[in-house]
């Protein structure tokens, strides 16, 4: 035998006596077993159980349990033994953990998802890249493709929704998305339903109102989402990334991007205002880690001008002894007087007086004739006694009515508008209508003359004309809508803690309408002239009805006021707990133009905010807002970045006053 060969057969007697020495065998690694991955609710007792794990060498096996994702359930610490109990943890999520079994020499490793609900018996799964909405019945493994689909199907009884992030946005811009009572919204899971709202929110493309919560008496979440609220397609909609109204219990809003758009270009009497958060009537609201931001606010629209007054009638003539009748009633001016009656003398009276003419109505209403004055109107080279005198005299004319008031301009809108379900733009005032002209008087009727058997009658007095129509008023230019990062109306207790909050800008104010002018007064109708005989008598003629008066200028229509823009808005009475955000405030929106652009009581001081505007001012901006700081409660504010936005501008020609800005206005 050669060396080589001793050499081979000396190895593997070595080998022999190792593998009789060790039973036979060499150690095997012992197989790891975590148990089924389960489904379990928020803040129950759970129980990892490791003991199906094995050896096969028969060895004994130590246990290590690691938490490996999801919220902290162990302090930080590992956890020992073939089973271990946890709490699971107030919040939906995914939890992992890592069993390692070890004989000593060598060790294996199995993992263990844990999926934590709001309510496990109660779900509904949307899946929008392998689900259907034919054969989809929200099950895990046949999930539906939308949300809308999901909501869709939710009965009587409350069920949850949770929603695989997708490959693309959710398309839901069909419709608003409505969370009937007792349902949630939990976006941000993965392909194996892992959640991660930190950077796996789930993508949704929402209608410009995007999601609505109504009648909140159950807890319900919306977390983990990046909501999109498209622009608005009119310049009246309102738009809101989620809207909320009435309830008992509380709403948790955590962990969203809720993004509002635009209200559409274009002007609206209504203006839209857009708000990222919008919560009505609720009793607790807690609002955590998330970035909301408004869009711009619609424009309000111009006032329309007032349209120009009618002319009043003319007077009516007098018809030989009977008088005009007197001013007509037709249209809105004031009516003229009627002419005096001509007078009648008898065979025994040689002088029969005139009536005196009526006075025109309106408060400055033309008086009417009265006795003669000595106008000749013709006279005789020599009378039947030799004197030259008049042949017939007129009678007083009726005096002319006054003209109508001009009308007050309307008011402009102010920085603030008002709280009442959402915010109520500031509209400006319409102009008062111009006071109607008065009546002209009417003419006296003349003197009757005659001597016996032969006799005259005096001539009527015509009748006064109508006062024209006072102008209309222009309308007042509607108010820019607002731009509310949140908005808190009437929400009991609410707590608002780590969230970047922005708002957009608000929306311009339009422009007053102009006046319309007032009417003409209608001329006065004439008096009756008389006929002169062969011996010179002849009776007085009727005095001429005055004219109306013409109607007074409309007033023009006050400037809107500028939509405001503020990071939160807070209602009366509230004093929610503001923590550790980033707070900004946008741009307020400019103010509408009185048609005048000045103010008629001080023009010197354009700016001063203690006289009238008749021009609409420019839009507050804030970045915290208290709607009525005189009741004595307040927003409390801890550790926030507040960053003040620009109070809206007013035209060069305007009276109005720039918006007020700041951190806060308390």
């Amino acid at each position: 035998m050669n060396r080589r060969s001793v050499t081979v057969a000396s190895f593997f007697l070595l080998m022999s006596l190792v593998v009789t020495a060790c039973g036979g065998r060499g150690n095997r690694s012992p197989l790891a077993d975590a148990g089924l991955d389960q489904d379990i609710n928020r803040t129950v007792a759970v129980t990892l159980d490791g003991s199906a794990s094995s050896d096969r060498d028969g060895d004994t096996l130590s246990y290590t349990w690691t938490q490996t994702y999801g919220p902290d359930v162990t302090g930080g610490a590992m956890l020992s033994g073939p089973t271990q109990s946890f709490t699971a943890p107030n919040q939906v999520s995914t939890v992992m953990f890592e069993l390692e079994v070890s004989d000593g020499t060598s060790s294996s490793t199995d993992n263990v998802q844990i999926n934590i609900f709001e309510e496990a018996m109660a779900t509904l799964f949307v899946d929008g890249d392998s689900g259907n909405h034919d054969s989809g019945d929200g099950s895990r493994d046949a999930p539906f493709a939308s949300i809308s689909a999901a909501l869709s199907a939710i009965g009587s009884s409350p069920l949850d929704i949770y929603v695989m992030s997708h490959t693309q946005s959710y398309d839901e811009t069909a419709a608003t998305l409505n969370v009937p009572t007792g349902t949630s919204l939990y976006g941000g899971y993965d392909a194996g339903w892992v959640r991660d709202v930190t950077t796996n929110k789930t993508w949704v493309s929402g209608h410009h109102q995007a999601l609505t919560l109504m009648d909140v008496d159950e807890p319900a979440w919306v977390s983990g989402f990046d909501i999109y609220a498209a622009d608005s397609t009119a310049p009246s909609d309102d738009i809101w990334g989620l809207f909320a109204n009435r309830g008992t219990a509380t709403l948790y809003i955590e962990d969203n991007l809720i993004d509002a758009g635009d209200v559409a270009a274009g002007a609206a009497e209504t203006a839209g205002s857009s708000y990222a958060v919008l919560l009505i009537g609720l009793d607790s609201a807690e609002i955590r880690d998330n970035n909301m931001s408004a869009g711009n606010g619609g424009d309000g629209a111009e006032g329309t001008d007032g349209e120009n007054a009618s002319e009043g009638d003319r007077g009516n003539n007098a018809n030989g002894r009977s008088p005009g009748v007197g001013g007509t009633d037709l249209g809105s001016g004031h009516s003229g007087g009627s002419g005096g009656k001509g007078g009648l003398p008898s065979v025994i009276i040689f002088i029969g007086d005139g009536a005196n003419g009526e006075s025109g109505e309106g408060p400055l209403g033309g008086t009417g004739g009265k006795d003669a004055y000595d106008q000749c109107l013709l006279w005789s080279e020599v009378d039947i006694f030799g004197e030259r005198r008049c042949k017939h005299r007129k009678a007083e004319d009726g005096g002319h009515g006054g003209g109508g008031s001009t009308g007050l301009s309307g008011l402009g809108g102010n920085s603030f508008g008002n709280v009442s379900s959402g915010f109520v733009p500031s509209n400006g005032r319409d102009g008062q209508r111009g006071g109607h002209g008065s009546g002209g008087g009417g003419g006296r009727g003349g003197d009757g003359v005659g001597a016996i058997f032969v006799y005259y009658s005096g001539g009527g007095g015509g009748s006064g004309g109508q006062g024209g129509e006072g102008g209309h008023g222009g309308a007042g230019g509607t108010g820019g809508g607002a731009s509310i990062g949140l908005w808190l109306e009437d929400v009991t207790v609410s707590r608002i803690e780590m969230n970047t909050i922005t708002a957009g800008n608000g929306g311009a104010g339009g422009s007053g309408g102009e006046a319309g002018g007032g009417g003409r007064g209608g001329a006065g109708g004439a008096g009756q002239i008389t006929d002169i005989d062969a011996l010179g008598l002849a009776a007085d003629t009727g005095g001429d009805g005055g004219y109306g008066g013409n109607g007074g200028n409309g007033g023009n229509g006050g400037g809107g006021g500028g939509g405001l823009s503020y990071g939160v808005m807070v209602g009366p009475n509230l004093a929610p707990e503001i923590t550790g955000n980033t707070i900004t405030g946008g741009i307020g929106g400019m103010g509408g133009t009185g048609a005048w652009g000045f103010c008629r009581f001080s023009p010197l001081f354009p700016t001063d905010p203690s006289r009238p505007h008749y021009s609409g001012d420019g839009g507050a901006s804030y970045a915290v807002y208290d709607a009525d700081i005189d009741d004595g409660i307040t927003p409390v504010l801890l550790n926030n970045s507040l960053v003040e936005g620009l109070g809206g501008g007013v035209p060069d020609d305007s009276d109005g006053c720039p918006g007020p800005s700041g951190e806060t206005n308390f």
